[in-house]
C-alpha cells in the first residue's frame, strides 16, 4: 500500500472541502501506508499528517510504522474519527462485511470516508480478494445510508491499466 502525489492530493483537497481543517483533525488510515513520491520530506502518511497537526492513527495487521496491529475482518472498537482513508486497502480484506462494519462504526456522524479502490477490469496483476466498479459505491451509498460527496476515476501510478475508483462517503446516519 502506498500514497503517490494524486492520491494525497485527493485526501487533502476532500478534507478541506468538507469543512475540515488539519490541526486536531482525527484521522484514522487504513493500512500503514508509504509515500512513494518525493512529494513531501516523509516515507510515512502518519508522519506527514502528523507534521499538520492532524491526530492520527493507522491500522494494520502488521503494526509497522506506528500502526496499532488489528485485523479489520474482526469486530474493533478504538473511538471514532473526522475522517476514515482507504487507499489500497479494502481489496485485501478477506471479511468485507465485517470490514465495512468496523469504518462505519469507526466515522463519526458527519465524518466522511475516502476510498481508492482497484477498479474492475484493471490488466494489472495484484494480489487482492476483489475488484471494484462505480456502481458498487452506489450500492453501497443505499446499503449504509451514505452521502456520495465524491465519485470518479483517479491513476495513482499513472500507468495504463491502474485505473481506480475514487469515492467519498459522508456518514448521515
Amino acid at each position: 500500500m502506498a500514497l503517490r502525489k494524486i492520491t494525497i492530493d485527493y485526501i487533502n483537497k476532500m478534507i478541506k472541502r468538507n469543512g475540515f481543517k488539519f490541526k486536531g483533525l482525527e484521522m484514522c488510515e487504513l493500512g500503514n501506508q508509504l509515500i512513494m513520491d518525493d512529494y513531501v520530506p516523509f516515507k510515512v502518511a502518519k508522519k506527514y499528517y502528523e507534521s499538520l497537526g492532524v491526530l492520527h492513527t493507522s491500522i494494520d495487521w502488521n503494526g509497522k510504522d506506528g500502526a496499532l496491529s488489528m485485523d479489520l475482518n474482526k469486530p474493533i472498537d478504538i473511538g471514532q474519527f473526522d475522517v476514515i482513508t482507504s487507499v489500497g486497502f479494502m481489496e485485501h480484506v478477506e471479511n468485507e462485511s465485517q470490514c465495512w462494519e468496523n469504518i462505519y462504526n469507526l466515522t463519526k456522524m458527519g465524518g466522511i470516508i475516502i476510498n481508492i479502490l482497484p477498479k474492475k477490469g484493471n490488466y494489472i496483476k495484484h494480489k487482492c480478494f476483489r475488484w471494484y466498479y462505480e456502481e458498487w459505491c452506489h450500492e453501497l451509498v443505499k446499503m449504509w445510508k451514505y452521502d456520495l460527496l465524491d465519485i470518479g476515476i483517479i491513476n495513482p501510478k499513472k500507468k495504463k491499466g491502474f485505473d481506480c475508483i475514487r469515492c467519498t462517503l459522508r456518514k448521515v446516519v
